[in-house]
C-alpha cells in the first residue's frame, strides 16, 4: 500500500492520483510525516575591536585659554574640532569636554579678533589724528 506523498493518506498501489487531495501518487511506501524540530539558535558574541581614541582635551583647552589673544585661539580651537571630527564612532567624555570646550574657545577667539582688529584702528585713527593736530 502506498501513502500519498502531499496528505499522508493511503493511496491503491494502481493510483496515479490522490483521491484526497489531487497531488500525483509518488513510488514510497509507509511515508511517515513528521514535524520540523526547531533546533536550539547557537549565539555567538563577535568582540569587535575599537582603536582607542586621541584625547584631544588639551587642544581644547588651548583653545580656550588662548582664544583671548584672538587669532592664535581659533587657530588651536580649529585644530581641535578637525582631530575630533576624525573621530568615527561616539566620543569618550574627554573629547566631548573637548569639543564643548574647543567650541568656546573658537567663539571667544572671533570675538576678541574683532575687539582687537577694532582696538588696532581706533589707534591708528588716534595716531593719525594726533599727528595731523
Amino acid at each position: 500500500m502506498k501513502f500519498c506523498s502531499n496528505c499522508g493518506k493511503p493511496v491503491d498501489d494502481n493510483d496515479a492520483f490522490c483521491q484526497n487531495c489531487g497531488a500525483p501518487c509518488g513510488q514510497q511506501e509507509n511515508t511517515q510525516f513528521t514535524a520540523p524540530v526547531d533546533q536550539p539558535q547557537e549565539y555567538v558574541q563577535e568582540t569587535v575591536y575599537q582603536e582607542p581614541q586621541p584625547n584631544v582635551l588639551g587642544l581644547g583647552i588651548a583653545g580656550l585659554a588662548t582664544s583671548s589673544l584672538g587669532l592664535p585661539g581659533m587657530i588651536i580651537s580649529i585644530i581641535a574640532r578637525k582631530k575630533l571630527a576624525a573621530i568615527n564612532g561616539p566620543l569618550s567624555g574627554q573629547n566631548k569636554a573637548a569639543k564643548i570646550l574647543s567650541t568656546i574657545g573658537l567663539i571667544v577667539g572671533i570675538i576678541m579678533t574683532v575687539v582687537w582688529t577694532i582696538d588696532i584702528l581706533i589707534g591708528i585713527i588716534a595716531g593719525i589724528g594726533a599727528a595731523l593736530s
